[in-house]
């Protein structure tokens, strides 16, 4: 097992042993599923075939119902208008004076009961009381017909007036028991007589109808008998038919087929009735394997049936897959002597490049190549061995070529690292960091802090007396990041501290900020700003906002107010743009926040933004905090916003407490004492 020669030849035997058990696996299924769903397609058009067969006669037998019925209707009404027509000619006579009105009534009855409808049993008369004038049965004259009720379970006489009345004539079904007492189907044409208020009936035999049927019905019987037991499957399948009582209509001719148990009947039964067109698996009192299908004939409550042998459809596959076994049988004998072969041929080069992969890790790749141990490899083949050995070649070389390039890279990067140290190092240098800023200075209590996205960014802060009243102080946000934000930053705050030295007025240094910037500015880079001077006498402040996000005060009974106002655009944008000069007023306790937008756009892993909303609920609920403690809080609940997520922009909180006058008159009185 340790030759690959011989993990080859067996790994040859096991690739070629499961593609022949797929091959044969597979083509099984597919061959049982082929001949499975040609026999159930065969099945499915011959069970069509029935069906649509008998629905067909059904449909002529119910045409010729309908007509027979229409027939019979059609005669019953000619022979009322018969009737009517030799009614009013007694009525003309009792008009004409020759007989009284009774005597013509009684003539009328003596010649209706002779009478004889060409398909109907005989007349019914009623009166205007619903009293019979004229039956078949003697015992009824006179009396009322309440106990007959029609098929709806309506009294005939008083439907029969009624329906009369509104539509001038009804028909009607019921049951009659004649004088025999038997019960028998009748169908009756109702008309009236005006004149005399009198409804007549003439009432046929339904059993008439109902016996030409039967007789259409045996006669399509007989014909499915005869012709049905020759319709065949492939798997010797055969078709009967049964009724909803489980008796046989057209049974199967054939053994075994004949033995169908009742079981089976039911089963084939609640498969018709779920009409889903599948198949279920039967068996016969001899233990053969069937398919079964049906189908159901609601009309004659017939269902058409089709056993098929299980075994009779699979026999064909057997043959084949027989033949198919032989055949890759053969096959795989040959290949497995083809593969030793090919086998050892192919070690044979092998060894070699095995021999050159194990030096590999010896080779210092930091050195001058050399091609000594090439001379090893089957380089002057053509196959994918003579590739691979080339492979092996381009592989040397590249690592010789990639490790150099590494190693200057890794040199490069960590110059660059160290530059941006530096840089990160030069840039805080720019910002206040010590706190408290002003430890002599009790009217104000001021805190700031930046947190760059990368090693060096773009956000600014100062502050620092303009005089001995008067603090300056400023927030801002470069465009960009990186080292040419860094620049601008620098920049920006030199020019903020020279203009601070001309003027006293925010407006007027922002003016000459933007100016200085906008001058030489190629690359467009800009910068919000808030420049604000604070009079520590009297919490007044002036400011000027070019474009940044707006400060908020917390007044010291816990309200919040936004500056909401804006001076201008942002510095850089704009040459020669006046600014609006702003003020609002800090009283004892009150604490103005400068913050950039890297606080309130910072995203969670969700990308979720931080939002003012929550910036605003935090900064309210802080108004007993010291400033230090308020940018501490600030920052430590925008952390755990974004916990997970890479910082995108960088962050700067500046928070300024007017702690009032009269604590700086207190604290210069301690000193004195």
């Amino acid at each position: 097992m340790n030759s690959i020669k011989t993990r080859i030849f067996l790994a040859l035997i096991l690739v070629v042993g499961i593609i022949a058990g797929i091959t044969m696996s597979a083509a099984r299924n597919a061959l049982e599923q082929e001949i499975t769903d040609a026999e159930a397609r065969a099945v499915h058009n011959v069970l069509k075939l029935v069906e649509d067969n008998i629905r067909g006669r059904y449909h002529t037998l119910l045409q010729n119902k309908v007509e027979t019925i229409q027939t019979r209707k059609q005669e019953s009404r000619e022979f009322a208008q018969l009737i009517q027509s030799t009614l009013d000619h007694f009525v003309e006579l009792v008009d004409q004076g020759a007989v009284s009105e009774s005597a013509a009534q009684a003539m009328a009855q003596r010649w209706l009961a002779e009478i004889l409808p060409g398909h109907s049993n005989f007349l019914l008369v009623l009166d205007a009381q619903q009293r019979v004038l004229l039956s078949p049965i003697p015992s009824q004259i006179g009396g009322t017909l309440q106990e007959l009720h029609d098929i709806k379970g309506r009294k005939v006489a008083s439907a029969a007036w009624e329906e009369s009345d509104r539509f001038g004539e009804t028909f009607l079904s019921f049951h009659w028991m004649g004088a025999d007492g038997n019960t028998q189907a009748k169908f009756a044409h109702f008309v009236q007589h005006r004149r005399w208020k009198w409804l007549i009936g003439i009432v046929g035999d339904v059993g008439r109808v109902e016996a030409q049927v039967a007789r259409q019905l045996d006669q399509l019987r007989s014909e499915l008998i005869s012709n049905l037991p020759y319709i065949l499957t492939n798997g010797r399948g055969v078709v009967f038919i049964f009724d909803g009582r489980g008796a046989m209509v057209v049974p199967p001719k054939d053994q075994p087929y004949s033995q169908v148990s009742v079981e089976t009947i039911d089963e084939l039964r609640k498969l018709a009735q779920v009409n889903t067109g599948l198949a279920i698996g039967l068996s016969l009192p001899n233990s053969m394997a069937l398919e079964g299908r049906a189908v159901y004939i609601k009309p004659f409550d017939w269902y058409i049936a089709s056993l098929v042998s299980v075994e009779a459809m699979q026999r064909p596959i057997h043959h084949l897959m027989t033949r198919l076994g032989g055949i890759l049988l053969a096959a795989l004998s040959i290949g497995l002597v083809l593969a030793y072969l090919f086998a050892h041929y192919l070690t044979r080069p092998l060894n070699r490049l095995t021999d050159y992969a194990i030096g590999l890790p010896n080779t210092d790749f930091a050195a001058d190549q050399s091609n000594d141990g090439h001379a090893l490899l089957p380089l002057e083949r053509k196959d994918e061995i003579g590739r691979l050995a080339r492979a092996f070649v381009f592989m040397e070389n590249k690592l010789h070529e990639n490790v150099r390039g590494l190693m200057q890279a890794i040199s490069q990067r960590q110059r660059i690292e160290s530059e941006l140290n530096v840089a990160h190092d030069i840039q805080m240098d720019l910002l206040p960091k010590m706190f408290s800023a002003f430890p002599e200075r009790a009217e104000i209590d001021l805190f700031a802090t930046v947190v760059p996205a990368k090693e060096i960014g773009g956000d600014l802060y100062n502050f620092y007396f303009l005089d001995e009243h008067h603090l300056c102080f400023t927030i801002g946000d470069v465009s960009g990041k990186g080292v040419p934000a860094a620049l601008f930053m620098a920049i920006t705050m030199a020019l903020i501290r020279v203009a601070s030295e001309r003027e006293s007025d925010p407006a007027q240094m922002l003016r000459r900020v933007n100016a200085d910037l906008s001058r030489d500015n190629p690359n467009c880079i800009f910068v919000t700003l808030v420049i604000g001077v604070l009079d520590v006498r009297t919490g007044h402040i002036l400011f000027a906002n070019a474009g940044h996000s707006p400060p908020l005060v917390l007044r010291q009974g816990g309200q919040m107010e936004i500056l909401r106002g804006i001076s201008g655009p942002a510095a850089g944008v704009v040459d020669d743009v006046e600014f609006t000069l702003m003020q609002t007023q800090l009283h004892t306790g009150d604490c103005l926040l400068l913050y950039t937008d890297g606080v309130n756009e910072a995203m969670d892993a969700d990308y979720q933004l931080y939002g003012n909303e929550r910036l605003h609920q935090l900064f309210s609920q802080c108004h007993q905090r010291t400033a230090a403690q308020i940018v501490q809080d600030i920052m430590a609940d925008v952390r755990t916003h974004a916990t997970g997520a890479e910082q995108s922009d960088d962050i700067t909180i500046v928070a300024v407490r007017f702690q009032g006058a009269a604590r700086s008159s207190e604290k210069e009185a301690e000193a004195s004492l």
